[in-house]
């Protein structure tokens, strides 16, 4: 890394934090002088897509201040709801404090109800209630759990989802498979491209490439990881038009930081730190992982089949590529996001790597069936049910490999009391190690 980059990294990392600091302190300022003062606090709330998933009575955070949905609230997409109430300090078992708005009024304000074609809401929420018609179709077409799964894997659709299949996933490590990430808008967008660049030129690809990540995003429900990685393959994608080279780390720390300047919080948000943490263990350590993997299966594959026919070692070498390439990448994300894991969640997963290495190959081919599937059904229901039954067996062999592994005992253990310091000394040994596996190329 040149002193450029190094400097660039320094001002930035210190920015974001100073950014952070001062937005935490001033909010901590004001939440604490409200409740001295037993005044009553109010704010304006938007519903996002994000924010419509989530059922009622569900929890909901903004500004560090926490309260619950209305059971009989009915929001829309677009809407502005005006939040006003008293705050309370509560501290948990863990001695964090945490600030509750106690019996919250929450009152819709009513010219947000029917935004103009002219405001982003009115396409962010045509965009969403169109996804969630695709949902239905998906519903419609496969039974449980196959179609929340499905559902899932292309949108992250979680409502109604079976509660005994979710307990799996949780126990197997995969939750994240239904929940849209960064893999899938890189599926999608590496599908897109592919497509455009058959009919026009690369940069206009280009554009209508990033366009379809926009869509896909709102179609996801924008949660943090679905817009970080949304930055980040749109960065890709200008480099590659204007014949730049696309460096992942400084597309995924950039994204991050200009994230985390434009709202903070984010900085303390479960799913953004997993995501970027994930994702940067499949930069800098993923490579390490899959030599040393290539590696030993190499050795393994040659030995035990030295007397085999060419085209067996060929498809052999094949298969052993792509474990290789699924096993090395799970391990990566695994082991970068051990520490936030075990202090937020205060369990871990030991058959994870194996699960996810298991099942990741499925998801391509099932978004792909998925895609399929949800158009046939935009034409003819009964054409997408015939496009359903070449989908299910693929959903079935997944379900069959997260209902087997599930039931491994000891399979999910639970670690608590652990603390950030922890992280920080995590974090310092697995650098240490990306750096001394990358000079024994």
């Amino acid at each position: 890394m040149s002193k450029s980059a190094i400097i660039i990294v320094i001002c930035l990392f210190t920015l974001v934090n100073i950014r952070y600091v001062i937005y935490t302190q001033n909010m901590r300022i004001k939440i604490s002088e409200k409740i001295s003062k037993n005044d009553p606090v109010s704010f304006n709330l938007r519903i996002t897509p994000e924010i419509y998933q989530k059922k009622t009575n569900s929890i909901i955070e903004i500004n560090h201040i926490l309260f619950r949905l209305a059971n009989d609230l009915d929001p829309k997409i677009g809407e502005l709801y005006q939040v006003s109430g008293r705050l309370e300090m509560r501290v948990t078992e863990e001695k964090n404090r945490q600030f509750w708005l106690i019996n919250p009024q929450i009152k819709l304000i009513p010219s947000s109800q029917s935004p103009g074609p002219f405001s982003r809401w009115f396409w962010v929420k045509k965009i969403y209630l169109f996804s969630k018609h695709l949902t239905g179709i998906i519903k419609a077409t496969l039974p449980e759990p196959h179609a929340s799964l499905l559902a899932g894997i292309i949108l992250g659709t979680k409502e109604k989802f079976p509660q005994d299949f979710y307990d799996q996933l949780i126990t197997t490590g995969t939750l994240h498979i239904i929940a849209a990430s960064g893999f899938n808008v890189t599926v999608v967008a590496k599908a897109v491209i592919s497509l455009f660049t058959q009919f026009v030129r690369r940069r206009l690809a280009t554009v209508l490439s990033i366009l379809a990540i926009l869509i896909y995003t709102v179609m996801a429900g924008m949660s943090e990881p679905v817009v970080r990685a949304a930055i980040m393959g749109s960065v890709s994608f200008l480099a590659q038009a204007f014949g730049r080279q696309y460096l992942a780390g400084w597309a995924l720390f950039l994204s991050a930081s200009v994230m985390a300047l434009v709202n903070p919080s984010l900085l303390t948000n479960v799913s953004f730190q997993l995501s970027v943490a994930a994702t940067a263990g499949i930069i800098w350590f993923e490579p390490q992982l899959s030599r040393l993997l290539d590696r030993w299966l190499k050795i393994k594959t040659r030995s035990s089949m030295q007397s085999a026919p060419s085209r067996v070692v060929a498809w052999a070498m094949g298969i052993k590529t792509q474990i290789s390439t699924d096993l090395s990448t799970t391990l990566a994300a695994t082991f970068a996001i051990i520490p936030i894991t075990l202090i937020q969640f205060e369990s871990i997963s030991l058959i994870s790597p194996l699960v996810n290495a298991m099942v990741l190959w499925l998801i391509p081919p099932l978004m792909f069936l998925g895609a399929v599937l949800a158009a046939a059904g935009l034409i003819w229901l009964p054409l997408a049910k015939l496009v359903a039954l070449l989908t299910w067996p693929l959903l079935e062999l997944f379900v069959q490999v997260i209902n087997l592994w599930s039931q491994t005992p000891f399979a999910l253990i639970k670690i608590s009391g652990l603390s950030w310091l922890f992280a920080a000394g995590y974090y310092f040994l697995l650098l240490d190690v990306i750096w001394l596996t990358s000079r024994k190329k």
